[in-house]
């Protein structure tokens, strides 16, 4: 039928469920009613996969923005990483120390000034 046939060409396992119950003489044994219910059935559950496979590609989008966005975070860490292996190299060992050091000065100062607030 037709119905079939455009189910069959969305969902190939549908065909091959369907010619397996046919062949079987399954088909045949069933009423009227009960082809109406098991059609309905198939066409939900085409609906539900169809549901299910637009949420997956949904996701996969956003996960390929995030995957793009950590990569790029990467990238920009990377690079300032290499600056600062530069700048190192450029400075000494000693101006490396004592810049973090400088830092946790910094840090601390700020955990002061919140304490005296």
């Amino acid at each position: 039928s037709a119905s079939q046939v455009g189910a069959t060409s969305l969902f190939p396992g549908i065909g091959a469920m369907a010619n397996a119950m046919d062949e079987a003489g399954l088909l045949n044994s069933m009423t009227v009613e009960q082809l109406k219910i098991t059609c309905s059935r198939l066409q939900r559950s085409t609906q539900d996969v169809q549901m299910l496979l637009h949420e997956y590609q949904a996701e996969q989008v956003l996960l390929r923005r995030e995957h793009d966005r950590l990569h790029q975070r990467i990238e920009k860490v990377m690079a300032q990483a290499e600056q600062k292996d530069k700048h190192t190299e450029n400075h000494g060992i000693i101006w490396s120390v004592m810049s973090e050091v400088d830092k946790k000065l910094e840090v601390s100062q700020l955990f002061k000034a919140k304490e005296e607030r």
